[in-house]
C-alpha cells in the first residue's frame, strides 16, 4: 500500500491499471539505482593518487647474464663489429667468430631512464676478461633523452675483479666521487646482478635486485615495481 496526500494508506483499487504498490517499489528502486549509477560516475572521474617513484641515488649493474646475456671471458672473441638499428642505435654486435650479442632487451630503456632521473650509474663485474667487457662497453650505444651515448658514456664509472660486490660498490663510489666519496649506508643504493650469492650486499645498506631470467634479462614491469618499493626477493 502506498501513503496518501492525507497520510492514510489505502488499498489499492482494482482496476486497469498496474498497482500502485509495485509502482512505489519501482520508483524507490529506481532513485536508488540513479543515485548508485551516480556514484559510480563520479569515482570513475576521481583522480587517483599518483604513485611515487623512489629512483636510487645509486645503481650499480653487474654485466654478464644482467646487461648482457654472456659470459665475455667464455663466449666471446674481439674485435666487435657493431649492428645499428635505423634510428642509431648498437643493441647488437658480431664477434671475430660471427657470434651475435644483443643487450637484453629492457636494459637501455631501464639505463636511460636511471640516467635521465640523475642516478650515478656504476659497473660491478667479476669478470675475468675486463678488456672485452670495455670493448662491449664502447661499443653498444643507446639512446638517452635526444642523445646517442655508448654505455661506457653510460656508466659514470665502476669497479671490476674477483672481489665481492660491495667492494666494487665502494670502490666505484670512489672512482667517481673521489675523497669524498659516501657510505652506502648514507645513501640509497641499487645493486642489479644475477646470482643470488651477491644478496650479502643488503648487510652494508644496499638493496639487491636479483635479476632471475637469463633468457629475458630485468623487465621493464619489474624494475617500475622497484621503484615503487616492491620488488621480488
Amino acid at each position: 500500500m502506498c501513503r496518501t496526500r492525507s497520510g492514510h494508506f489505502d488499498k489499492p483499487q482494482t482496476s486497469s491499471r498496474r498497482p500502485a504498490g509495485p509502482e512505489c517499489q519501482i520508483m524507490c528502486g529506481s532513485v536508488h539505482v540513479t543515485e548508485a549509477r551516480s556514484k559510480e560516475k563520479l569515482a570513475s572521474v576521481r583522480p587517483t593518487e599518483p604513485t611515487t617513484m623512489q629512483y636510487p641515488d645509486v645503481a650499480a649493474f653487474d654485466l654478464d647474464y644482467t646487461v648482457w646475456p654472456c659470459f665475455c671471458d667464455t663466449h666471446l672473441t674481439s674485435p666487435f663489429t657493431p649492428v645499428a638499428t635505423p634510428a642509431g642505435e648498437v643493441l647488437t654486435v658480431v664477434d671475430a667468430a660471427g657470434y651475435e650479442l644483443t643487450l637484453y632487451p629492457d636494459v637501455p630503456r631501464i639505463l636511460a631512464d636511471l640516467k635521465l632521473h640523475g642516478v650515478t650509474l656504476l659497473t660491478a663485474s667479476r669478470t675475468w676478461a675486463p678488456d672485452v667487457a670495455q670493448q662491449l662497453l664502447r661499443t653498444f650505444r643507446i639512446r638517452v633523452g635526444e642523445d646517442f651515448l655508448s654505455l661506457s658514456e653510460v656508466f659514470d664509472g665502476g669497479a671490476w675483479g674477483d672481489h665481492p660486490k660491495i667492494r666494487h660498490i665502494t670502490a666505484g663510489l670512489a672512482d667517481v666521487y673521489g675523497p669524498s666519496a659516501p657510505d652506502p649506508r648514507d645513501i640509497r643504493v641499487w645493486l642489479f646482478d644475477d646470482e643470488s650469492r651477491n644478496r650479502d650486499v643488503e648487510r652494508h645498506g644496499v638493496a639487491y635486485l636479483h635479476v632471475r631470467d637469463p633468457q629475458r634479462g630485468p623487465a621493464w614491469d619489474w624494475y617500475q615495481a622497484s621503484l615503487r618499493g616492491r620488488q621480488n626477493k
